[in-house]
């Protein structure tokens, strides 16, 4: 089973390297066009605006049947915000599977 995670796994390497000037180059590879998207966005100077979409997201009924148009699992999570509110997230993925009711559970 393959999955695609927002993060460039080993690439924290390559990233510290280039942030702390620890070399005049870095190449990171992502075989996923949509991670390596967001991962675009953020360090070519666009995180603000990545950041900006993301909290200002809202859930309305098109965005459950967009992702099944596109073939995205979906899944509600019942979560926590910072002021402890209980609240439900809606989680969209290529693969859901990992998502078990003990994680939803400790999400909570």
């Amino acid at each position: 089973m393959s999955r695609s995670w927002p993060f460039a796994g080993g690439g924290i390497v390559g990233l510290t390297a280039g942030f702390e000037g620890l070399a005049q180059h870095v190449v990171l590879v992502e075989r996923d066009p949509n991670v390596a998207a967001v991962w675009h966005a953020i360090l070519g100077g666009q995180a603000k605006w990545l950041a900006d979409q993301i909290l200002n997201f809202d859930l309305t009924r098109e965005i459950p049947s967009l992702a099944s148009e596109f073939r995205l699992d979906t899944q509600a999570i019942a979560m926590k915000n910072t002021h402890h509110a209980k609240m439900t997230e809606l989680v969209i993925g290529k693969d859901l599977s990992f998502s078990t009711p003990a994680l939803a559970a400790w999400l909570v």
